[in-house]
């Protein structure tokens, strides 16, 4: 799969991504090509925190999130395109997940398309292969407050961690993490009834996933990024 880019000051760039059985989403030598020229605007791969513009990866399932780092010197449009798909399925779709809009685009209908302030920007794009939440919202009657639901998450990476903020220590009964494709992973129950609660998790791909958290009277769900 070739993928392309445009920069709100005309910069262009191409990235590749193949599938071999011998390569994994970590650094794999002889099939991982690292950036080596830098334009002022640019996009890339991202592995361990590091720029690629090669990468291979072991297969393009649901599960699979690649994500992309972008470089930006001035505001305005970018536009990420499907340059080529060779050797796939002429029903493999593929997708760009914008984080911060919180939508998914199919690059096989059109090139995704939106506006960019310049920054080195790391978590809010990647290439997917499934478009469809199977983290069903699960239908809730009780009327909750907004001082209720309070609750923020952030994913400690130096010491692989769920951090959970509480501030109205509002009782969590389950916490349960997945995949932005709703695969399971883990579960943890008896959470700390506290303001700040940490909780050791296992070590993730950087990439986006979802938590769910029931609490007493309410199902939240909320979308994390795990880094290394």
């Amino acid at each position: 799969i070739r993928i392309n880019f445009k920069s709100p000051k005309g910069y262009h760039r191409e990235l590749l991504v193949g599938i071999n059985p011998n390569c994994s989403n970590e650094f794999d030598l002889g099939y991982d090509a690292p950036m080596n020229e830098y334009n002022v605007e640019d996009m890339f791969w991202l592995i361990k925190g590091h720029e690629f513009v090669i990468q291979g990866v072991s297969h393009f399932d649901k599960d699979q999130i690649l994500p992309i780092g972008v470089a930006i010197d001035k505001e305005g449009p970018i536009s990420i395109g499907l340059e080529s798909m060779e050797n796939l399925p002429e029903d493999k779709n593929v997708y760009i997940h914008d984080i911060l809009n919180d939508t998914i685009h199919s690059l096989k209908e059109e090139p995704y398309t939106t506006s960019m302030k310049p920054g080195y920007i790391v978590d809010r794009f990647a290439l997917i292969f499934h478009k469809v939440e199977l983290v069903e919202p699960i239908p809730d009657t009780t009327e909750v407050t907004e001082k209720e639901i309070i609750l923020s998450l952030k994913h400690g990476y130096r010491d692989n961690e769920l951090q959970i903020l509480n501030k109205e220590e509002i009782v969590i009964n389950h916490m349960s993490i997945y995949t932005i494709g709703g695969k399971l992973l883990e579960e943890h129950k008896s959470i700390p009834n506290s303001k700040e609660v940490r909780i050791g998790i296992r070590n993730y791909t950087p990439g986006v996933y979802i938590v769910k958290l029931n609490t007493e009277n309410k199902i939240i769900t909320k979308k994390i990024i795990m880094k290394n």
